[in-house]
């Protein structure tokens, strides 16, 4: 009987001492943690992208990313003097070379200098890149990340289906294939031509 007695005595003090732990110790720390403010996973966007972004190419003709309705658009953002830019600019040109006939899928890329600046550039004419200057025109915040290099894959519903800061080589079979999907794309959502605020 003693030994029953005390077993439930020290099984009762185990418990006590496992239950008095949790509400002097862990929760106090759990409650506080439950308090932390965490940040979204980087997943693609599901926000309709702003569309009223003009540019111009080198012939000084004015564009817009409306005018690349339904398309799946490789939007990269450079300048001359940024090295990565410019390093990785011949991948984008042999990007943009191989869905010169589909009109699917379009390779834009776009500075902040002047058309005189850019076309400064001995390089340009040789990489033979789809370079266009924003010189002049506002761009849109949701395509501003602070830095440059700077791309994004944008779907046929004008959704951002990838970005990427820094440089990359842009006709890697892997992205050849990740933009192929996108171009055969039927998720429902805004038409690329469909700007924010838009019905």
């Amino acid at each position: 009987m003693l030994f029953i007695g005390g077993f439930a005595t020290c099984f009762i003090l185990i418990i006590g001492s496992v239950a008095g732990g949790y509400y002097f110790w862990l929760k106090p720390k759990l409650d506080k943690m439950s308090k932390i403010s965490l940040k979204a996973p980087p997943l693609p966007s599901n926000e309709k992208i702003d569309l009223n972004l003009k540019f111009k190419d080198l012939g000084n003709n004015e564009h817009s990313l409306k005018d690349f309705f339904g398309k799946t658009v490789v939007l990269n953002f450079w300048a001359t003097w940024c090295g990565p830019c410019v390093a990785e600019l011949p991948s984008l040109a042999r990007l943009s070379a191989k869905y010169a006939n589909n009109p699917k899928i379009a390779v834009l890329c776009l500075s902040d200098e002047s058309l005189k600046t850019i076309q400064s550039k001995e390089y340009i004419e040789g990489i033979k890149a789809p370079v266009y200057s924003t010189e002049g025109f506002i761009t849109p915040k949701g395509f501003k990340k602070g830095a440059i290099p700077a791309t994004f894959i944008i779907s046929p519903q004008g959704r951002i289906a990838f970005t990427h800061v820094g440089a990359a080589e842009w006709d890697n079979q892997s992205v050849i294939s990740f933009v192929d999907n996108l171009s055969e794309s039927t998720e429902p959502g805004s038409p690329l031509g469909t700007a924010p605020g838009e019905p």
